[in-house]
């Protein structure tokens, strides 16, 4: 297969917020360990790489994302798939709490190149050492409910509930960048998605596992 046509044949895939705060598979966490010191047993707490648990995930499912993550990985190392975030999925990462051990080898998506694409509208906002989680969530909410444009109210009327108003957004802004995939770990939005009836979009919205079945279907 010629270069041109493997470029035309890569997948396209813009990443949740959430895929990228998941990436990493161990946390290091203080494990009291007693060693012995010439003739005394001394107890320390020592740092410990244990295996880490996704939020409202068992150990088992967090493993199972942790494998695809793994997958979609490879695929990207090899070129078969493109990997984007955009402004506002990085932004909202920049106020959550990310994995300690990110970027060293017990992170799935360590080494991987990352594009990145705008949404389709531009907003200002202003960082300050006093800007809270809650404050910054607040302006992102409000930048979101005064959107007007017929794309994102189309959206919007498809799946009304506020929660996923975000991830709409983010949906929106994978069309405007003519992206294949949006994919996430909120297998609820999945869900709304699909039902009760599909929302009409270009996009595949789907988790990891998902996403690898689809990519493995395709022609």
């Amino acid at each position: 297969m010629n270069n041109s046509l493997l470029t035309i044949n890569r997948i396209k895939a813009l990443l949740d917020t959430n895929i990228w705060l998941s990436t990493v598979t161990h946390d290091l966490l203080l494990v009291p360990k007693t060693v012995k010191w010439g003739e005394i047993f001394v107890t320390a707490d020592v740092a410990t790489e244990q295996p880490r648990k996704l939020r409202n995930k068992t150990q088992e499912k967090s493993d199972a994302i942790y494998d695809a993550l793994k997958a979609i990985a490879v695929m990207s190392k090899e070129g078969r798939v493109i990997l984007y975030r955009s402004n506002e999925t990085q932004f909202e990462e920049m106020h959550l709490r990310r994995p300690s051990l990110r970027g060293t080898e017990l992170d799935a998506f360590s080494g991987i190149d990352v594009e990145f694409v705008h949404g389709p509208l531009r907003r200002d906002f202003t960082i300050t050492a006093h800007s809270s989680r809650e404050e910054l969530k607040g302006e992102w909410y409000e930048f979101l409910g005064n959107i007007r444009h017929p794309r994102f109210l189309e959206l919007r009327t498809a799946i009304p509930a506020k929660k996923h108003t975000a991830d709409l957004y983010h949906i929106w802004t994978a069309e405007h960048n003519s992206l294949d995939c949006y994919i996430t770990l909120d297998q609820k939005f999945v869900n709304a998605v699909a039902l009760p009836k599909p929302i009409e979009t270009s996009v595949i919205v789907c988790t990891p596992t998902e996403f690898l079945k689809w990519a493995a279907s395709r022609p």
